[in-house]
């Protein structure tokens, strides 16, 4: 009978604090006691969208937890957990393009803020903020907010990187594209500006199944005062599809669409504008970017997606 009594006693003092706002576990998994939130965190009172919600910001102090014990820094960047706004990827995570308190690697939406990280209007993990069509199952396949000189990327001469923006300068033509094989149903997203340079048929274009030496590619954007989708082959140029706007130069925003040979071509330049198109003889190649002509171009950050 002793014996037992002393087990009853130590269980009742062993009774430690789930810490509040822990990474979701597989299927969103959370301890008893606790539900995942929307911002995939565990709490006894999660984050779920209305004016009730425990703010994601109100959060233990950074050195301990809930219960005084110590904060781990998973990825070993020197920012505790608790307080940490993407605590996966070493020294670059805390790196947060558009500003909405969830870093690039953690963000469904990383080039529009969208801090509530919803994405419940499909099935896919893609920010409803963002996700290309709302209605389709889409995945990220990468985001380059052009920090520094992008890794994989394939940048001729006159391509320069600073401040956060990728700028091309030419009289002719240049392509600068990530040099890593994409797949064939890809939606391709840029945000940036044009300044006139006085070349023929300035642009500044998204450009989708380019091959490897860059002569065969589709181009979708701002073609002087028009936006237009276009077939490269060598030296044949097919125009698929155009039409004419009054573009805002120093806003321009370019997405564009391929599913099996159809196009949706959507430019935001002072107006928006969908064109749409198909092609009896699709490219074959995988590779997507960014195209100036005639102009100097900037871009913000080129962001793809498959489906």
């Amino acid at each position: 009978m002793r014996g037992l009594v002393a087990i009853v006693l130590v269980a009742g003092c062993y009774s430690p604090t789930v810490p509040e706002g822990v990474a979701c576990g597989p299927g969103r998994a959370c301890p008893e006691g606790q539900s995942c939130g929307i911002d995939d965190r565990c709490r006894s009172t999660p984050v779920d969208g209305s004016t009730t919600d425990v703010p994601i910001d109100v959060l233990p102090p950074a050195d301990s937890s809930i219960d005084g014990s110590p904060v781990a820094d998973t990825d070993g960047d020197t920012i505790k957990d608790n307080v940490d706004n993407c605590p996966m990827l070493a020294n670059m995570d805390q790196r947060d393009h558009d500003a909405d308190g969830v870093g690039d690697v953690c963000d469904n939406c990383p080039h529009i803020a969208n801090g509530n990280q919803a994405h419940g209007l499909d099935a896919d993990a893609v920010g409803d903020a963002c996700d290309p069509n709302n209605a389709r199952l889409d995945t990220q396949v990468f985001f380059e907010g052009f920090y520094a000189t992008p890794v994989g990327w394939n940048l001729p001469t006159g391509w320069t990187v600073a401040g956060g923006k990728l700028t091309g300068v030419f009289g002719g033509s240049s392509i600068a594209y990530k040099d890593t094989a994409m797949p064939a149903n890809i939606t391709v997203v840029t945000h940036g500006t044009m300044s006139m340079a006085g070349g023929l048929a300035p642009n500044v274009s998204v450009v989708a199944h380019s091959d490897t030496t860059a002569s065969d590619f589709y181009r979708c954007g701002v073609v002087d005062t028009r936006v237009e989708i276009t077939k490269y082959v060598g030296a044949s140029q097919t125009t698929i599809d155009q039409v004419n706007l009054t573009p805002d130069l120093t806003d321009i925003t370019v997405t564009f669409d391929i599913t099996a040979g159809t196009f949706a071509c959507v430019t935001k330049a002072g107006a928006t504008t969908m064109l749409s198109g198909s092609d009896a003889v699709p490219l074959t190649g995988d590779r997507a970017g960014v195209r100036v002509r005639g102009s100097t171009g900037t871009f913000d950050y080129v962001i793809v997606y498959s489906h």
